[in-house]
């Protein structure tokens, strides 16, 4: 079993264009920013919104071909689709509401029911199985949803941001269970989410979508380790800004240049940790490859500060409570400067998308130096 989607999608004024591809038993993140397009593949897919041009395929069988007139649809693709916004029929128990999907494709009552219950049974809610959707909690309204998505036998499973509506005690009750069922899954499995825990703990790979194309297809581990876009590189703790070297110096735009002890050509993805960011009072002489930046969020977690800064690079940085040398509140100035310790150079091909916004910056584990000079370059342009 797999699918295949290799179209384009005209949604408005939006535009998705992708070539994604799944295979049986896995399970594939799609992440990204609101409006990248991870919910339009989901509907896409589910036989909600029709390909523009391309084609569509689940185990060799053509769902959407545009240019050949074929269009299966949703309610015949055997697809198990949980949304972000899940509603259960009010006036059914959990049981019925389960048994809906099998009934509607001609199961009989008794067989429907006998069905519903080994899912509702398999997920450990088969107690709820009398209980009407205003009764359940937060969580146990998303179990019986996931059971009624599964209770028809799907080859393709899609979970919209399954636990975003739920608090943290139940998210890791769903979470855990997710996973078990997820796991022993043997079709294709869909998931679109914002959490890291999510990708860690359910993906076997991950795709970011950005400005509705494909970003970059790796594993959670590769993901972390290399994230090519700036909403990746927040999701993953860490911030991310382009460059253009040359030699031992690469260009982050806006007067700052980065000296390294490597020597690296062409366009590079800087990567750092929020804690390689640091900070000194502007009223301080500057330090050595400091810039003047300003603070445009902050705040205290634990014995750290977190601390969004503003233009010219928008970077994420955290600070222990007893280290910080200045006062920190709104549009504070301060030199912020990088600590080469902490900083990845990576290659980048293809080059960054960076037109979401995000947490920027840094540069090569064990030797950087950095100087705001000016420098000629693409960076920054």
């Amino acid at each position: 079993m797999s699918l295949i989607l290799r179209g384009r999608v005209a949604f408005g004024r939006f535009l998705l264009d992708v070539d994604l591809q799944a295979a049986a038993g896995e399970v594939v993140a799609l992440v990204g920013p609101n409006g990248s397009g991870k919910s339009t593949t989901l509907a896409t897919v589910a036989g909600l919104q029709r390909l523009s041009d391309g084609r569509l395929e689940l185990d060799g069988a053509v769902l959407d071909d545009p240019q050949a007139g074929h269009w299966i649809p949703a309610h015949a693709r055997r697809i198990g689709y949980l949304p972000q916004h899940l509603e259960l029929f009010p006036h059914l128990n959990a049981l019925d509401n389960v048994a809906y999907g099998p009934r509607r494709r001609g199961l009989g009552r008794r067989a429907a029911r006998t069905r519903a219950r080994h899912w509702l049974d398999r997920l450990d809610i088969g107690d709820l199985a009398a209980a009407r959707p205003q009764t359940l909690s937060g969580g146990q309204a998303q179990l019986v949803a996931l059971a009624r998505a599964l209770a028809f036998e799907p080859r393709v499973l899609l979970l919209d941001e399954p636990m975003s509506a739920l608090d943290a005690q139940a998210r890791m009750s769903v979470h855990g269970r997710l996973q078990r069922l997820v796991k022993g899954y043997d079709g294709v499995t869909l998931l679109v989410t914002h959490d890291l825990l999510d990708v860690f703990g359910l993906a076997d790979r991950v795709v970011v979508l950005d400005a509705g194309r494909i970003a970059q297809d790796a594993t959670p581990e590769q993901l972390c380790r290399h994230p090519r876009t700036r909403h990746a590189a927040a999701m993953t703790g860490r911030n991310l800004v382009p460059g253009w070297a040359r030699g031992d110096q690469i260009d982050l735009g806006h007067g700052i240049v980065l000296i390294t002890v490597r020597r690296h050509e062409g366009p590079v993805d800087l990567v750092c940790p929020p804690g390689a960011v640091r900070l000194a009072p502007h009223h301080d002489d500057r330090p050595l490859g400091a810039w003047e930046s300003t603070i445009a969020g902050v705040e205290t977690v634990g014995d750290h500060v977190r601390a969004l800064l503003g233009p010219p690079l928008p970077l994420l940085a955290r600070i222990r409570l007893k280290d910080l040398a200045t006062d920190l509140a709104q549009d504070t100035r301060v030199w912020a400067w990088l600590d080469p310790a902490e900083i990845d150079i990576h290659p980048s091909n293809p080059p960054s998308i960076t037109g979401s916004p995000g947490i920027p910056v840094a540069a090569t584990r064990g030797g950087v130096r950095a100087s705001a000079t000016s420098t000629s370059g693409p960076a920054g342009s």
